[in-house]
């Protein structure tokens, strides 16, 4: 997925923390415009190659220059846009959807091994068109219905770094924002955070083609 400004930002490590303690990748100025690009949640690229660990490994941090203890920034998502032609989901509802029992007793828990990840069963490819702007499950296939649905990228994790030493890994969200996930965080969308430490330290990552309000597989259409 790539978050579009005007300067060219691209990232060669990841992180899945947000903290102080990482390298600045860029300093940019107030209205400053990025072109940058995420992995997906499991550490892959555009092509599908592994550049990081698997848990929302996010791009960043930018150093917003000005940006002093108790002030706050707005970050303006001009362009969200798909750089790729797959995607993929959990296979069931996560247990926070529902009680384990009844999700553990509603349909197995792996489908096919090997299908997106290597030793992964527990995962379904979804076909991303990017001419049509659309989305359906590859696997598994059905003889009565066809799914299709339109795609809505959004960005699952942005944030800041926490006050102090405190580093929360990208799974959970707080003040500084964090693992939001929250579908209207998408293009068009101004996102304000406030500002813990200098330069405020901001990170993206976690890009989705499309997400229900919330998680209920514990993922959206992951790419």
């Amino acid at each position: 997925m790539e978050w579009i400004y005007m300067t060219d930002v691209i990232a060669t490590n990841y992180y899945r923390t947000f903290s102080r303690s990482h390298p600045v990748l860029a300093r940019i100025k107030p209205d400053e415009r990025v072109f940058t690009k995420t992995l997906d949640s499991g550490g892959q690229d555009l092509d599908g190659k592994h550049l990081s660990e698997s848990g929302n490994p996010l791009t960043g941090p930018f150093y917003v220059e000005g940006a002093a203890l108790g002030d706050s920034i707005s970050v303006h998502l001009h362009k969200v846009k798909l750089n790729r032609d797959w995607g993929y989901t959990s296979i069931r509802l996560g247990l926070v959807s529902l009680t384990p029992e009844l999700v553990e007793n509603v349909y197995s828990s792996e489908y096919k091994h090997d299908l997106v990840r290597k030793g992964r069963a527990d995962i379904l490819p979804w076909d991303i068109d990017l001419k049509r702007n659309t989305v359906r499950p590859r696997k598994p296939e059905s003889d009565t219905s066809s799914l299709e649905f339109t795609a809505q990228p959004m960005l699952g994790c942005i944030g800041v770094a926490p006050e102090g030493d405190f580093s929360p890994t990208s799974g959970p969200s707080g003040p500084y924002g964090g693992n939001i996930d929250y579908n209207q965080i998408a293009e068009g969308s101004t996102v304000h955070l406030p500002v813990y430490q200098e330069g405020a330290l901001l990170y993206v990552g976690d890009g989705h083609a499309l997400q229900a309000d919330g998680e209920p597989l514990g993922t959206g259409i992951e790419t």
